[in-house]
């Protein structure tokens, strides 16, 4: 029998460094501002809750482009991914339109999985679930989510754990 490797967590000082960047912008903006860095390691802890071993070797930009269905509305093409204002103009150019730069887990027929970023009116992602076919990686990054400390809700849990349940 194989024995699975378990996936490393997300180290105390990756975390720490994480929630320092977060706190510190709502401080100075009065909600959490997030660059497109800080985008794709939420999206990757994600990944890694959902997909564990199989997703170790892979950045977050690759995993993105892996499981994303591609179409970013040209948000892999921020020319400074560290940078929350660059982040907030390309949100708020509108160029996206049409296209689902924050589902980061593309559904077979619907909508998959969304990881919404922060904004003004909700200063936390939210992690949407679209199609119930994807329950359960869907649980597994809300669970990694909340693990990491990284502010966000998940609405549809409920929803996605009775999908489950029912499905046997």
């Amino acid at each position: 029998m194989l024995k699975r490797k378990k996936p490393e967590s997300i180290s105390s000082a990756q975390k720490g460094g994480f929630l320092h960047r977060l706190l510190g912008r709502e401080r100075a903006t009065g909600y959490w501002r997030v660059s497109l860095n800080d985008y794709l390691y939420a999206a990757g802890v994600c990944y890694r809750g959902a997909f564990g071993h199989s997703v170790e070797h892979m950045s977050e930009i690759q995993m993105y482009r892996a499981f994303s269905d591609g179409r970013d509305g040209g948000m892999r093409e921020i020319k400074t991914p560290s940078s929350p204002k660059a982040f907030a103009k390309w949100r708020s150019d509108g160029n996206n339109r049409g296209d689902h730069p924050f589902e980061i887990l593309r559904g077979n027929g619907t909508f998959g999985v969304h990881l919404i970023p922060p904004s003004a009116e909700k200063p936390f992602y939210t992690l949407m679930l679209g199609g119930e076919l994807c329950a359960r990686p869907y649980i597994g990054m809300a669970a990694a989510l909340a693990k990491s400390g990284i502010p966000s809700e998940a609405p549809d849990l409920e929803r996605a754990v009775s999908y489950l349940a029912k499905k046997g």
